[in-house]
């Protein structure tokens, strides 16, 4: 990407398990122009605990956790649960973000100015956690920062009207954590998060697979298997109650197929992709195993998400009970949006539906609304100068 040019400001969302970085021309947007490039890269670093540095960061450090590791060195993940966890892994890796958005080091120092960002953070975050999050991007090069409400920005990415004053209700399903909100007039009224994303999905089934199995499964077999063989059966219920025969629980033909066919996928398929030790493609012998792979199949991965997607869908629900009255009939017309990689599981979108008993809609490549929001918020140069209050208004009432 070229060296960029006087007054042009970065976005940037900060997510669990991707980290997503563009370039913006404040005043310069278009819907009828072409989109910005989107930087992505995993957000996960290797780390050398002996000699206390940062060894290799983004899609490298992702490329050499797939195999065997020196003495020493760990995967290190910089974010948790939308936040900070690690400080100086964080760093860099958004300074590599940084490197591959203007050209490398030598053209990052070269700019007479430091950029400016607009960065995502979940809307219930402490003030504390917005500081060292923008220690974080400071250190990393970048000048003044100004955080946004990853709801909101999920929202636009979404195409909602939030600026206008009708209610609308969003639920971002991110890799380490969810957040549901209610937005109207062009900000957050109301949010709630949880620790349940991907990374909970993925223990679920480790889990489950210990539970029926006796084996241990490595996360990233988990990841693997969530993504090609897992599904909520079409009458999934978190709270056990049967679901009513005949009721229009808004599933297409096309989640149907999905479901059926990730349910009766026999296990030599999963054996191929899914090997010992997260080794995928590449199976090696497992010698504790009597088929020489690990022994867990789409059965098992069902159990896990039946069992990880009820806290999810119970924490929804309980927060659709908690909103006032008023505002739940002012957005149940219209329903739930959900944005986040983790909204694709097939089979999730109508268990919500049914819990909630409103209609629930799944975004245009949800989990890519966070940036394209953040994206369209940048170009608006108001945004830039605005005073976004922070932690908001309501948190205090929590």
């Amino acid at each position: 990407m070229a060296t960029p040019r006087a007054g042009q400001r970065l976005v940037l969302d900060l997510g669990t398990a991707t980290l997503r970085l563009a370039m913006v021309l404040p005043g310069k947007y278009s819907p009828d122009a072409p989109a910005p490039a989107i930087i992505e890269m995993p957000a996960v670093t290797l780390v050398d605990r002996e000699r206390h540095s940062v060894a290799a960061v983004g899609t490298q450090a992702a490329a050499l956790a797939k195999g065997s590791l020196p003495t020493g060195v760990e995967i290190v993940r910089p974010m948790r649960e939308g936040m900070i966890a690690a400080f100086d892994p964080a760093v860099a890796l958004v300074r590599q973000a940084l490197h591959e958005a203007t050209g490398g080091e030598r053209a990052l120092r070269r700019l007479t100015r430091k950029p400016r960002a607009l960065y995502s953070l979940p809307a219930t975050a402490s003030d504390a956690m917005r500081h060292i999050t923008g220690d974080v991007l400071t250190y990393a090069g970048l000048g003044a920062c100004t955080p946004i409400p990853a709801t909101l920005a999920a929202g636009v990415g979404a195409e909602l009207p939030v600026k206008s004053s009708r209610l609308h209700a969003i639920c971002d399903l991110g890799a380490g954590v969810s957040e549901i909100a209610v937005l109207g007039n062009g900000r957050v009224l109301v949010a709630r998060s949880w620790p349940f994303g991907g990374d909970w999905l993925d223990t679920a089934i480790i889990r489950a697979v210990r539970r029926r199995r006796g084996n241990t499964i490595t996360r990233a077999m988990a990841e693997e298997a969530r993504r090609e063989f897992g599904a909520l059966d079409e009458d999934y219920s978190y709270n056990g109650k049967p679901v009513a025969v005949g009721s229009d629980d808004g599933l297409d033909p096309a989640q149907r197929r999905i479901i059926a066919r990730r349910r009766n996928t026999g296990t030599g398929p999963l054996m191929a992709s899914v090997g010992a030790g997260g080794s995928f493609r590449r199976a090696g012998h497992n010698p504790h195993s009597r088929s020489g792979l690990p022994e867990f199949n789409p059965p098992d991965v069902a159990a896990g998400l039946s069992d990880g997607a009820r806290g999810l869908i119970e924490g929804i629900a309980l927060f659709w009970e908690d909103l006032d009255g008023k505002m739940r009939d002012g957005i149940a017309a219209e329903g739930l949006m959900l944005t986040g990689g983790a909204a694709t599981l097939p089979g999730l979108a109508p268990a919500i539906a049914r819990a909630l008993s409103v209609p629930v809609r799944l975004a245009a490549d949800p989990a890519g609304a966070t940036i394209r929001g953040l994206i369209e918020l940048g170009s608006d140069p108001a945004n830039w100068e605005a005073a976004w209050s922070w932690p908001p208004a309501w948190e205090s009432s929590l």
